[in-house]
């Protein structure tokens, strides 16, 4: 009796620095974080194949949404996306454009969207072989001039309650109670325009100091808000 394969989907968030490449099973990718100025509208990614063997991809884009930090997914035509399907030869890359459609240019605010790679199996099927197939999810953003993120933080009921009413995304890289209190566990590794979330307090700590990268920069910027005073928290920055 032969074995049917067994494709395991390997999903790949990358989270480095917007302009750094990233490397996963012989793929690589430049760069992990797509921005472009949203009136300006288009914006790629190149692929490279650094495998022995040619490699094809087929590439979908999404509106990227949070709903209490969890992220959401929905198939959208507001970002044209060519080509769709592709093969890559061993040693060589393909370049990806987006084009966002000129019915959202003029957005206030930056819009966020997810580019998914998926790998089709060359092989896999005939051969009865398991392999691994790629999955890369990489973050878009169409930003507006001068767009910043603006963190807004309240205790209530024993849980934190965190909103980006801001124009732009950040890059959350931790949460963390103030002093020697514990990381605000399940929190989001981003936090776009206009989302917002609550989760639980580890203690009962005196501040909350937030770790995050905002958009367009590639410094850790620290900031810390009292939670003395649940109705008027001050923030500083480090």
């Amino acid at each position: 009796m032969l074995w049917r394969a067994f494709l395991v989907v390997l999903a790949l968030v990358f989270s480095g620095a917007a302009l750094a490449p990233a490397m996963a099973d012989g793929v690589r990718v430049s760069p992990v974080a797509i921005t472009f100025p949203a009136a300006a509208g288009s914006g790629s990614v190149r692929i490279d194949n650094g495998r022995a063997t040619a490699v094809s991809f087929q590439i979908d884009v999404y509106r990227w949404t949070q709903v209490d930090g969890v992220d959401v997914l929905t198939p959208t035509r507001d970002v044209a996306v060519a080509p769709t399907v592709f093969e890559i030869a061993p040693g060589a890359g393909r370049i990806v454009r987006l084009a966002l459609a000129p019915s959202q240019r003029g957005a206030q605010s930056e819009q966020s969207f997810r580019l998914i790679a998926r790998e089709l199996p060359q092989d896999a099927v005939s051969s009865g072989r398991s392999r691994v197939v790629l999955e890369l999810s990489l973050p878009v953003f169409a930003t507006v001039r001068g767009g910043a993120p603006q963190l807004d933080v309240r205790r209530e009921h024993g849980a934190v309650h965190v909103s980006n009413n801001g124009l732009a995304h950040m890059r959350l890289l931790d949460v963390r109670g103030e002093p020697q209190a514990a990381a605000i566990e399940r929190a989001p590794r981003y936090i776009l325009a206009g989302s917002q979330f609550s989760r639980p307090l580890p203690s009962n700590p005196a501040a909350l100091r937030f770790s995050f990268i905002a958009a367009g920069a590639n410094e850790t910027v620290q900031q810390t808000f009292q939670l003395t005073d649940p109705a008027a928290l001050v923030a500083r920055a480090r």
